[in-house]
């Protein structure tokens, strides 16, 4: 996409300028993902590794850990905190349970499309973000994303909110998340995600909802074969390094860093792109039924969410300024 082309020209070429410095031992950086390594973020990261490496004359060297294996989401964030973990890739979802300033980025219908949402995250909308992260000892230097999230089933098709009424829905343990789900007249139902499929396939749910390759990747599109194109969530992820880490970096350091994660999200979004359409092919050869619906029925039954979690001042002016960037 232009917009993409555009940043990722901008980066390298303030890249080009920076100098780093070299080191006959490279410091290793440990950096925690939540997805296989050949997922779109976790290459994106991988990207971001390579400038800083070379940047950086070799100084540091980002390891990724994959597939969650230094621990879950909310575990991860407390320890990139405390500086146990040097980086990572965080939902906002969970990310926004300690952040409470930012709870209002995971609001329903917030981003008019996966690409509104990077076009606010790399305008002066998301360095005010950042400063509300860093505030908790967690300093972004870049925002990936996930698409969009909509509902999937077992039993039958939604097509309408009134389709929703007394389902069992998969969500994350988020306030926004299961407010949104309520609303929509199902009984939200927190679980970790690994035990979705299981409880897709019994019955203990009768639905979840979540992007394109994840719905394929975990196989939940063989237990689940209605998904409906509601988009109902579209969530930024940042990628942050510890305080203790960032405190340690010199001006010059940082702003490589920080050019890095800008420059490495061009390639984040563009093997999602191609990773979204793979998944999709699969679904549809399984035989998923893709279901189009009213997104504007949807919207008027979660505004009691935003009426409920926007109750400052303050975020009512983000969000008039994310709804202003065109």
């Amino acid at each position: 996409m232009t917009f993409r082309t555009v940043l990722a020209a901008s980066a390298a070429a303030v890249l080009a300028t920076i100098v780093g410095s070299g080191s006959p031992m490279a410091a290793q950086l440990k950096c925690w993902a939540n997805h296989a390594m050949d997922y779109p973020v976790n290459l994106g990261m991988v990207k971001m590794g390579e400038i800083i490496k070379e940047k950086t004359g070799g100084k540091y060297e980002i390891k990724i850990y994959p597939s969650g294996t230094l621990g879950n989401e909310n575990s991860i964030i407390e320890q990139i905190r405390a500086g146990v973990v040097d980086c990572g890739t965080l939902n906002s979802g969970p990310l926004s349970e300690i952040v409470q300033e930012i709870k209002f980025l995971n609001l329903p219908y917030l981003f008019k499309s996966p690409d509104h949402m990077i076009r606010v995250m790399n305008s002066e909308v998301g360095r005010d973000i950042d400063k509300l992260i860093a505030k908790y000892n967690m300093m972004p230097v870049a925002y990936y994303g996930s698409g969009a999230r909509s509902f999937y089933t077992t039993s039958k098709p939604v097509r309408t909110p009134d389709d929703l009424a007394g389902l069992k829905i998969r969500v994350m343990s988020t306030a926004v998340f299961v407010d949104t789900i309520n609303a929509l007249g199902a009984k939200a139902t927190p679980m970790p995600f690994p035990e979705v499929y299981t409880a897709l396939k019994t019955g203990v749910v009768d639905g979840a909802e979540n992007n394109w390759p994840s719905y394929e990747s975990t196989g939940h599109y063989e237990v689940a074969k209605y998904y409906t194109l509601d988009m109902h969530t579209v969530t930024p992820e940042p990628v942050v390094f510890s305080k203790k880490l960032w405190d340690s970096l010199s001006d010059a350091e940082k702003k490589i860093f920080q050019e890095a994660g800008r420059a490495s999200q061009d390639v984040m979004y563009s093997e999602w792109d191609k990773r979204e359409q793979k998944s999709r092919d699969i679904v549809v050869k399984g035989g998923a039924q893709i279901i189009e619906t009213d997104v504007a029925a949807f919207q008027k039954k979660v505004k009691p969410v935003w009426d409920k979690h926007v109750t400052d001042d303050a975020t009512r002016k983000l969000i008039e300024r994310i709804q202003a960037v065109k």
